[in-house]
């Protein structure tokens, strides 16, 4: 096979939106200074190894081609923690290390705060900048084939609970159709029910393997 040039890869960040500092960076980049580091690392490890048991293309669903063991059809990752534990870090190099192992995908990440103004945008007059472009990104975060969703948290909940109903159904979709979805956030899983109700909480166990990072502020 003909070596890929890294153009190509520095072209797949620019369409993935991956934040300027963390692009190419690899696995062999990841320090953390507390021992769920470590594990979460493993898992991403795996998680990147196993691609194709998580990831099951239209084609290969068409011809029927599905995993052996279905358990982990649409399951991604979901790693939590306090504020500066690298979770972001993590996440984004998963993406960028499933897109050196399958350079014809197109993955995407987006902070969950982007993608709430994307979702508030769609409603703005038709044929507005605004609205063609909130619309490109939400059709990108529903179908490439990985997506991070950075950073959810308490500080988005609406009090109409339309984002969070939202952004339910968008990732149940995403599971449905056989796309993982990697998500970071500063609230642990076992209390997401009081943010995102009690169907997410059960979902969630469907949807993610979660790993906690601790420890100290690494940006401090």
């Amino acid at each position: 096979m003909a070596r890929i040039p890294h153009e190509y890869f520095v072209g797949r960040w620019e369409s993935a939106k991956i934040p300027v500092k963390l692009r190419g960076m690899r696995f062999t980049d990841y320090e953390h200074p507390h021992g769920t580091g470590k594990v979460a690392l493993a898992a991403a490890k795996k998680f990147t190894e196993n691609f194709a048991d998580h990831y099951v293309s239209p084609r290969r669903v068409a011809a029927g081609r599905l995993p052996d063991s279905r358990e982990n059809i649409g399951k991604g990752l979901l790693f939590f923690g306090r504020n500066g534990t690298r979770k972001t870090t993590l996440a984004a190099i998963t993406l960028t290390e499933v897109q050196y192992r399958y350079p014809s995908l197109e993955v995407f990440y987006i902070r969950f705060s982007a993608l709430k103004a994307a979702m508030t945008d769609t409603f703005e007059s038709d044929g507005s900048e605004r609205k063609t472009n909130a619309n490109k990104i939400l059709d990108a975060v529903r179908t490439r084939s990985l997506v991070v969703i950075d950073d959810i948290g308490q500080e988005y909940r609406t009090q109409s609970g339309f984002t969070e109903s939202f952004f339910h159904e968008l990732i149940r979709v995403r599971y449905d159709n056989a796309l993982p979805t990697i998500i970071t956030t500063n609230i642990d899983p076992e209390s997401m029910r009081g943010v995102y109700g009690d169907s997410f909480e059960s979902f969630q166990h469907d949807a993610f393997d979660s790993y906690p990072l601790l420890g100290k502020d690494t940006r401090l």
